[in-house]
């Protein structure tokens, strides 16, 4: 087994553990970080579809689309309107932009997400200590974005994945740092989802 596929285990092992923990504990639901749960959830669905389906654009495209368009979501409307309205909202959009195959549209949620996501990071490291412990969680979620944005934009300009040195050395750190992200989001789990 590779380092890489190695890797790609440990992240589809940590998002189950995820999942399995929210379902498992009983206790009342934290919304403030409700983007996290939808972050895992959505990754654990990549990753299915990616196990059960061929590749294609839009097994490709799901998570590119699902994820900027549900940070943009969740953190701008969070405690605005209430979760269901979110969910549909997201759904909506993400199927819009999944039909329409704009990649315009996606560059810039990209950008959108990544700017909400760090500053939320931000806000968050000047509260309380509590909070303080979360903070880093926003900027692994931040480069994480940064990552697959750039994957994207490879793709969209047909970039000549076989024959780059670069894109080895950017497929071992990319493959290296989701699971470190997963792995974190398990460490401040309770923390995070959970009153």
């Amino acid at each position: 087994m590779t380092l890489i596929s190695t890797c790609q285990f440990a992240e589809f092992f940590l998002l189950i553990l995820c999942i399995l923990r929210f379902i498992l504990i009983k206790k009342p639901f934290n919304q403030n970080s409700i983007e996290i749960l939808f972050f895992v959830v959505l990754l654990t669905l990549d990753e299915f579809i990616g196990l059960n389906w061929e590749i294609n654009i839009y097994t490709f495209n799901f998570i590119h689309v699902f994820i900027p368009v549900m940070f943009c979501c969740t953190i701008l409307l969070n405690k605005k309107i209430k979760l269901v309205y979110i969910i549909v909202l997201q759904l909506l959009i993400s199927s819009i932009e999944i039909y329409l195959m704009n990649y315009e549209f996606i560059i810039y949620s990209y950008l959108f997400s990544i700017m909400l996501i760090i500053h939320k990071g931000i806000k968050l490291a000047g509260q309380s200590s509590n909070q303080i412990k979360i903070a880093p969680l926003y900027f692994f979620l931040g480069f994480d974005q940064i990552l697959s944005f750039i994957v994207m934009l490879m793709y969209k300009l047909d970039y000549n994945w076989q024959s780059s040195l670069f894109i080895d050395y950017f497929n071992i750190f990319f493959n290296l740092f989701f699971p470190l992200t997963i792995l974190y989001i398990n460490v401040k789990f309770r923390r995070l989802i959970f009153i």
